[in-house]
């Protein structure tokens, strides 16, 4: 896309922090959409035309295929824009609105699950989900003690940073490489995760999610996801959702592996939490099939 320009100055600022947000593979879906957000209110007040800010939009659910949160925003321009177009403002407006609703649904599942895990419980996680750090913020707040197995998460390494953020906060924290969880799975409550998409399949989150959880049920560890109904995705698991890992070593001129999530199956997770309270996994992904079924208006 061509620069878009004001008082006869190309606006360079907007496409390079389009292009940071298109690059970023560490950030949760969550924090993306709060810096989109901001982008969208910046843009607007420049009079950046609405295309450039649909185009940027589009442009993000492709760099972030598995991030439901930008599905599920530009579809709700798009329903909006098939009765009148939308300027700049009402844009920024709606995605606004739509970060609001999710802050409070995601607030609002956090402390359903906080009041639910029992305190001294030893939690496992993967990854540096945002919704993750709402639940421990919530067990915090409670007086709730949680000791916490924080995944390195590779590649990207950001569990490391949810493991400093909980340290910092007086949680009890071990980190451990993924190659190290099973020699803990026996003594953990349960495996808590966040989610990039709720799909027809399952979970759509950090590669390397589907294999602990499978992990964990084969040890008998129940598997609970923290997550909102904004992250539903009415769609099958396919590749395409995989996304491009960083890469795993940089100056090393091999081969390297490029998924970066994957699908843990609705087989191997015991609970999902979200605004609505905490539901069984069967009982949410028959839901999810109803829903796929009703036409989409």
């Amino acid at each position: 896309m061509e620069f878009v320009y004001r008082r006869g100055a190309p606006m360079k600022e907007w496409h390079k922090r389009l292009e940071q947000l298109l690059a970023d593979r560490q950030r949760g879906s969550l924090q993306l959409l709060r810096m989109f957000v901001r982008l969208c209110r910046q843009m607007a007040a420049a009079r950046v035309p609405a295309e450039y800010i649909r185009e940027s939009l589009a442009r993000l659910v492709s760099a972030h295929p598995a991030m439901a949160l930008f599905w599920q925003l530009a579809y709700r321009l798009d329903t909006l824009e098939s009765q009148t177009p939308l300027s700049a403002d009402t844009i920024a407006a709606v995605a606004s609105d739509f970060l609001d609703q999710v802050l409070q649904n995601s607030e609002q599942a956090a402390q359903i699950l906080a009041s639910s895990v029992p305190g001294g419980a030893t939690v496992l996680t993967h990854s540096a989900s945002s919704q993750v750090r709402l639940f421990l913020q919530e067990c915090r707040r409670l007086g709730k003690e949680i000791h916490l197995l924080c995944t390195l998460s590779e590649p990207g390494g950001e569990g490391t940073l949810l493991a400093s953020w909980a340290y910092s906060l007086g949680f009890p924290v071990l980190l451990l490489a993924e190659a190290q969880v099973g020699t803990f799975l026996p003594e953990i409550t349960l495996f808590l995760i966040g989610s990039d998409a709720l799909c027809l399949d399952g979970v759509i989150h950090k590669v390397g999610t589907a294999l602990l959880a499978y992990s964990a049920w084969l040890e008998h560890r129940p598997v609970w996801v923290l997550s909102c109904r904004e992250k539903i995705l009415p769609r099958s698991w396919s590749g395409e959702l995989a996304g491009v890992a960083p890469p795993l070593r940089r100056r090393l001129s091999l081969p390297q592996a490029t998924p970066l999530y994957d699908c843990t199956s609705w087989d191997y997770i015991s609970i999902v939490a979200t605004e609505q309270g905490l539901e069984r996994a069967a009982t949410f992904r028959e839901y999810l099939l109803a829903f796929s079924e009703q036409p989409q208006t």
